[in-house]
């Protein structure tokens, strides 16, 4: 589907195709792209087809266009139920920035535009003030989304301390993935966006002056939280690895002891029950009394060593 407004002082309007100098793409057919792609002499490549975690973004100055001076900035946002994984929430956001015409391709996430025209429409003056409400966007759901796996870290680090039970660890691989698919995301992102700042005069064309440092603050916040709770995860990985050697470390232990403890009244069973004659007790109705009395007094005592030693704890 294709959407035309018009970016003007007083905000964004609906608008019409020949009034409108910003164009959506939202779920559009390959059709509808070739067609845009056509019209403008846009690279075949622009839009991107297949959305994949893989994907990165990118900053591009276009060259033999219909536009003027258009370049190709592409975004992922984090998109989707909180419920799904990571890596399928991930989705590109392409625009096409000109002097004369904004063009967004959204993809399925339809519901990105709606939200930011909701929230940010009366300021959306012109194309650079569309980027950084974007980004300001983008960014939000990135942090709720590392506000979420902070809880989750919270919850692994408290298993830890009590608990190596399988349940636990599928957790604990889950938000693995999860932040290894964000801190690539973000890191590749980090890249771009610091060669927009350099290399564009975005930062200064922005309506509101104070809309590039909520930018970049939101991203420095969300690129800092990321390296910070993978730091997290990885020290509780290390943790349950710990618990789980300390654990089998005891379970050793005890074993060993108890094996010990055992072998004692065999060995005396065993030095008892030798065939070389002159056998003690060997005429005496209660011999074999006796004997297991002896046998069960020195594991008694061994058991008893080794409980004041701590060996069995």
């Amino acid at each position: 589907m294709l959407t035309y407004y018009t970016l003007a002082k007083d905000g964004c309007t609906k608008s019409t195709k020949a009034e409108g100098n910003w164009l959506i793409l939202q779920q559009p057919s390959p059709q509808e792209r070739q067609e845009i792609i056509k019209k403008y002499q846009l690279p075949h490549d622009v839009f991107p087809i297949e959305s994949t975690p893989e994907d990165v973004t990118q900053l591009e100055f276009l060259q033999q266009t219909n536009l003027k001076s258009p370049m190709s900035l592409v975004l992922m946002n984090l998109a989707g139920h909180p419920h799904e994984r990571v890596e399928e929430r991930l989705h590109p956001i392409s625009f096409i920035i000109s002097d004369d015409l904004l063009i967004t391709d959204v993809g399925n996430n339809s519901s990105f535009i709606d939200q930011l025209l909701s929230k940010w429409g009366p300021q959306l003056n012109q194309s650079y003030d569309v980027i950084g409400y974007c980004l300001i966007s983008i960014y939000d759901r990135y942090i709720g989304e590392l506000t979420a796996k902070k809880q989750t870290i919270n919850d692994l680090e408290e298993a830890a301390q009590r608990t190596t039970k399988n349940q636990e660890l599928f957790n604990l691989a889950t938000t693995q993935r999860d932040l290894v698919y964000l801190e690539q995301t973000l890191d590749n992102q980090a890249q771009t966006l610091e060669r927009l700042w350099e290399e564009t005069e975005i930062e200064t064309a922005f309506t509101d002056a104070g809309l590039a440092y909520d930018v970049q603050l939101k991203q420095q916040y969300a690129d800092k939280s990321i390296h910070i709770y993978r730091d997290l995860l990885d020290t509780i990985g290390g943790l349950f690895s710990d618990m789980m050697s300390n654990n089998l470390n005891h379970l050793m232990k005890y074993l060993d002891s108890a094996a010990l403890v055992i072998s004692v009244p065999a060995l005396v069973g065993t030095l008892w029950g030798m065939n070389t004659g002159g056998l003690p007790g060997k005429q005496s109705e209660i011999g074999f009394w006796i004997m297991m009395v002896i046998a069960f007094i020195s594991a008694l005592l061994t058991a008893a060593h080794l409980a004041r030693k701590k060996y069995g704890a």
